[in-house]
């Protein structure tokens, strides 16, 4: 046997596996995504119920593969999913009645009670399937290929994952080209645009059942992240389909290609193709580069660049196309924003900043007056250079680092903050005693739940409340990533004079708050207004305390983003 460098396995199970039993592994948590080299969820409802419709029927279907974390035949084995990634979640999905198969007509939805999940039996939508067709489903076995990696295991996968999508025909071409390396340039470009998207996660590896928390809702699939509350989709930069595509971080990649390597750079499909390849010219250079400056803070620089792009076209209430483009879908709106992205960019780095968001607007669009062209590079760098001042950067507060990460996290990760975009009415200005019982219960909940816990306050929920707060205070708030920031001084105005009897009243309300000690005595203690992106936020913090906390004598504990109550007979109920 050849035992080079390159075998990638020792041990190669391949055999069928029922659907049952793919989905005890699912259940127990066992099947891992790797979001390296993984790409989102992006088959459709209708892929989804071919497929199922596959396996009743006894169709041959692709193989899955999976790498087993070790050896053994433990029950408790993880499996990271190596191909089959769409057809895994198509299955468990089905399974978990987030949609059903059309038969003659009609939806039918997996009977739960076949499998026994009667923990899950909340879940169970009607009518349901036929028993002898849901019994036939959960029999029929598929092609699983259990591999088992000893030695360089992650560069092992990577390079499974590579070969099997080598020919493009199941991904797109910078689906294939991400998938081909997880050097310091990809995993910087993969980073920025999960946060530009809402779906950064501080850990790569995620449960199987976790990945539609994080993938683009379409129609008939409501996934975590709705496209249209994204960078890409309120400013129509990317159409949606192109946007399945990773059609952003292509766009991204060329964007910090420019930045990071200037004129020694094409940003044609061979110069990414380079910065994509381990040992290039190009990829070496861009390794270095990244080194040097720190992966963090380039990071944080994309980001605050997004943030002024998105705050430049609020200044005029509009956005990129349709402050720019003479035509919803005219072409080469991706190159105007990477020379804006660029432009920007280089001038934060410069210690350049926005005085007046307006007149960066109105100066873009006497630039992009005709089309957008490479051409205008220097221009648009020189014109928004005309408008911005050089300061002395300004070390950012603890505090703002704590609400740029708050403000980051995705679905997945928005157990310990709550959003809220103000303490009174829209109508009368009073304080909404409601909302604010509510607080109080979530802050309980998040110190019985985690270690440490936020409530913000001026921050919009939704897209509703900030549109009703716009109306009462004729005011633009700004964005930061999907977060609209609206602050609390217009309300502390309107309600309370100034932000300094805002505060004391907020003061007096925890003072007379329901909650236990010493939780109270915490949140006292620690309750702060503070600045973000020149708005003013109220931090209202919770921390896991010695003992169980209560409000008004009863225990609240977090699941999700959801506070519920814990009643006397030990049951969770939703509060």
């Amino acid at each position: 046997m050849y035992k080079g460098e390159n075998v990638v396995s020792h041990k190669l199970d391949v055999k069928g596996k029922t659907i049952y039993q793919i989905i005890k592994w699912y259940y127990a948590d066992a099947l891992i995504v790797n979001r390296r080299y993984q790409r989102k969820l992006v088959w459709s409802l209708e892929e989804k119920r071919l497929f199922i419709d596959s396996i009743i029927n006894g169709y041959p279907t692709p193989s899955i593969i999976v790498s087993a974390y070790d050896d053994g035949d433990d029950e408790d084995e993880w499996y990271e999913i190596i191909d089959g990634l769409q057809r895994l979640n198509a299955i468990v999905s089905f399974v978990d009645n987030d949609f059903g198969i059309m038969i003659d007509g009609e939806e039918k939805f997996f009977d739960l009670k076949i499998i026994g999940a009667t923990t899950r039996l909340d879940k169970q939508q009607y009518p349901t399937l036929e028993r002898y067709i849901c019994d036939i489903f959960v029999d029929q076995e598929i092609p699983v290929v259990v591999t088992v990696q000893k030695k360089n295991r992650e560069k092992s996968i990577e390079k499974i994952f590579q070969r099997i999508n080598s020919s493009g025909r199941k991904l797109s071409a910078h689906d294939i080209r991400q998938a081909s390396s997880v050097g310091e340039f990809p995993d910087l470009i993969r980073r920025i645009a999960t946060d530009c998207r809402g779906d950064y996660t501080y850990s790569d590896n995620l449960c199987l059942c976790d990945m539609p928390k994080i993938s683009l809702s379409s129609a008939g699939l409501n996934y975590g992240i709705d496209p249209d509350t994204t960078f890409w989709r309120r400013h129509d930069i990317i159409p949606f389909y192109r946007f399945r595509q990773s059609l952003d971080e292509e766009i991204l990649a060329k964007a910090m290609a420019i930045v990071l390597l200037g004129d020694d750079i094409s940003v044609s499909t061979d110069g990414l193709n380079a910065l994509y390849c381990d040992d290039t010219p190009e990829a070496i250079k861009v390794t270095k580069i990244i080194k040097d400056i720190g992966k963090e803070e380039l990071e944080q620089y994309a980001r605050e660049v997004i943030s002024q792009i998105d705050d430049i076209f609020a200044s005029v209430n509009s956005n990129f196309t349709s402050f720019l483009c003479s035509k919803k879908n005219e072409a080469g709106k991706d190159i105007g924003f990477i020379i804006i992205f660029c432009a920007l960019y280089r001038l934060k780095r410069e210690g350049y900043v926005i005085e007046n968001y307006k007149k960066i607007a109105l100066s873009l669009k006497q630039v992009f007056f005709t089309s957008f062209s490479w051409s205008m590079r220097d221009i648009v760098y020189n014109e928004l250079k005309s408008y911005m001042v050089k300061q002395i950067p300004r070390a950012k507060t603890v505090d703002e680092y704590l609400l740029e990460d708050l403000l980051s996290r995705s679905p997945i990760e928005l157990q310990c903050v709550e959003f809220k975009i103000g303490l009174t009415y829209f109508d009368s200005g009073k304080f909404n005693y409601y909302e604010i019982e509510r607080i109080w219960c979530t802050l309980v909940a998040m110190a019985n739940t985690m270690r440490d816990g936020y409530v913000i306050i001026g921050v919009a929920n939704s897209d509703k409340s900030c549109k009703d707060w716009q109306d009462v205070y004729n005011s633009l708030p700004i964005t930061y990533g999907k977060h609209k920031i609206v602050g609390i001084t217009d309300e502390a105005t309107r309600s309370f004079l100034d932000e300094d009897h805002y505060e004391q009243n907020v003061c007096n309300l925890i003072k007379n708050s329901k909650i236990s000690e010493p939780l109270k005595g915490y949140v006292l203690a620690n309750y702060r207004l503070t600045n973000f992106h020149e708005k003013t936020l109220l931090i209202l913090p919770a921390k896991k305390q010695a003992s169980i906390s209560y409000y008004d004598g009863v225990q609240y504990v977090r699941e999700g983003t959801i506070t519920r109550k814990v009643d006397d007979l030990r049951r969770i109920e939703r509060f």
